[in-house]
């Protein structure tokens, strides 16, 4: 009997860490994309620089110096992620996912 309640408890306890997981990449995924669509919704007179790649890196960089307000759309996530982590606002072109609707990152 012993054996069986201690299964049991890994069993929960393993069910419990993947619902912890989900629920919070959930809910860092819906923080994120409130923040964004606030900060997209904000601002006023900006400049919309399309991928950052080659190109749209080093134009975001001139935009940053000159304090011009900007919104970058990219699809990847590996360039959007980078952007982000230099403090871009960042959303994703409608139709580059599964989901119909622009999504917002």
């Amino acid at each position: 009997m012993k054996r069986s309640a201690l299964g049991l408890r890994h069993v929960l306890s393993v069910v419990g860490l993947l619902i912890e997981a989900t629920a919070a990449g959930i809910v860092s995924g819906a923080w994120l994309e409130r923040r964004t669509r606030r900060a997209v919704e904000g601002l006023r007179d900006h400049d919309v620089i399309c991928g950052y790649g080659r190109v749209g890196r080093p134009v975001a960089e001139e935009f940053r110096a000159a304090g011009v307000a900007r919104v970058i759309v990219e699809d990847a996530p590996a360039a959007a992620a980078a952007a982000r982590e230099r403090g871009e606002v960042v959303v994703d072109p409608p139709g580059s996912s599964a989901r119909s609707s622009p999504r917002w990152s």
